[in-house]
């Protein structure tokens, strides 16, 4: 059976990569939601790849996407995969610029709440899977982490939840460890109490392939 993935964050990273083998490697279909779109995904099948260029940060206008998700969403088989996330702001707790701390709560927390909320609303029949895409943060506190271990465990726990209440769909939290992505770049270049921590897994090669990765997680749900 034909299945449609709804993936947020897709134009790097884990996100990126799980599109690609889906479209590359199975017949299911990809709906994403992105800032951006790639190159690549430019030259996708679009019988089996939309994308809704969406700021998931933008939760006033949410109305926007659940409108276009209505419009593309035409199957009794979903899988939901609430990746996009953001690492900022590094920096300690009464350091937070108001507009960071903002978009963090809202990227990182509200905006998938609130896509699982209307998923549930909009076809009550279905046949759901949900994965989020979690971290260690979500259980380790780190020094000038606070709103991405607070954002992350509180993502995980709705999650938790959600499995609770629906015991007959799949459910899981996934945390798919140290990838090779952009966002590993970005800590490398910041300064923060662990940053040697996160410097040793590029010099030593403890980072994994996002490719290998995604692979795995799709192989499980399909």
């Amino acid at each position: 059976m034909i299945k449609t993935f709804i993936i947020t964050g897709t134009t790097t990273g884990l996100g990126e990569s799980l599109v690609d083998f889906i479209i590359n490697e199975t017949p299911h279909q990809v709906i994403a939601i992105s800032r951006h779109i790639t190159q690549r995904q430019l030259q996708y099948d679009k019988t089996r790849f939309d994308i809704i260029l969406f700021d998931l940060n933008r939760i006033n206008l949410i109305h926007e996407l659940f409108s276009r998700l209505g419009n593309l969403v035409q199957t009794n088989n979903l899988v939901f995969i609430s990746n996009a996330g953001t690492i900022d702001p590094i920096d300690s707790i009464g350091s937070f610029a108001e507009e960071d701390l903002k978009r963090a709560i809202h990227v990182n927390f509200v905006a998938p709440v609130l896509i699982v909320n209307h998923l549930l609303k909009l076809i009550k029949d279905n046949s759901f899977s949900f994965i989020n895409i979690s971290s260690g943060a979500a259980k380790r506190p780190l020094s000038g982490w606070g709103m991405y271990c607070a954002t992350k465990s509180a993502t995980s726990m709705f999650f938790d939840v959600l499995k609770v209440e629906n015991p007959d769909f799949v459910v899981k939290n996934v945390d798919p460890g140290v990838l090779d992505t952009p966002m590993q770049e970005k800590l490398r270049e910041r300064h923060f109490k662990d940053v040697e921590e996160f410097i040793k897994f590029k010099t030593t090669g403890l980072l994994k392939n996002p490719d290998v990765v995604a692979a795995q997680i799709i192989k499980e749900f399909i």
